[in-house]
């Protein structure tokens, strides 16, 4: 239980995840408060959120603790947020307490996702399937290329074995250049 005693607020560190953002079920908190208010004073709960906005809640009384009963339109976003309870009576603020750290659980299924839509995982995937079938292509014709450069030269009496390594380097690094091309998002000439 979260209690305010002497105008301070502690919640215990156990209680510190309030609720999972995105939910629409209902979840409790409870405040103890121990403090001598007017018998008609409402307390009020402030919210400060990670943007920066602000929920005001007014909690029920219940003998000496009040009741949040969250709803899931009093929770604006998830992380790291602070509260703050207030004493009213008679349109005058009696009593705030500093603020304390709470947070707000997030929720995969409940992130604002417009940076990474489905479409986008798509485009991600295509990308992926596309880079992956050039490589299988490129790797296919570099053993042919190859291959047919090592039966060539060994037919010929006149070069050696480490320009015969050299020129197969050279030509597999020309096969290579449009893939590079490729993935740097340029087009190729001839491909």
């Amino acid at each position: 239980m979260i209690t305010v005693s002497r105008k301070q607020i502690s919640v215990p560190f156990e209680e510190r995840i309030i609720c999972r953002w995105g939910d629409s079920g209902k979840d409790t908190v409870f405040f103890e408060i121990a403090e001598n208010d007017p018998e008609n004073c409402a307390y009020y709960l402030y919210i400060l959120f990670p943007d920066e906005s602000v929920n005001c809640i007014p909690l029920e009384k219940i003998g000496g603790s009040c009741v949040w009963n969250i709803e899931a339109d009093h929770i604006f976003s998830s992380g790291i947020a602070y509260i703050q309870i207030k004493s009213v009576a008679e349109n005058n603020v009696i009593w705030h307490s500093p603020k304390a750290t709470v947070e707000f659980a997030d929720s995969i299924d409940s992130r604002e996702t417009q940076n990474f839509t489905p479409t986008l995982f798509r485009q991600l995937d295509d990308k992926v399937n596309e880079v992956q079938e050039l490589a299988e292509s490129f790797g296919e014709t570099i053993r042919e290329y190859t291959q047919q450069i090592i039966m060539s030269l060994a037919d010929s009496d006149y070069i050696t074995r480490s320009e015969a390594v050299e020129l197969i380097d050279e030509a597999i690094n020309e096969l290579l250049l449009p893939l590079d091309r490729r993935l740097d998002g340029l087009t190729p000439s001839g491909v």
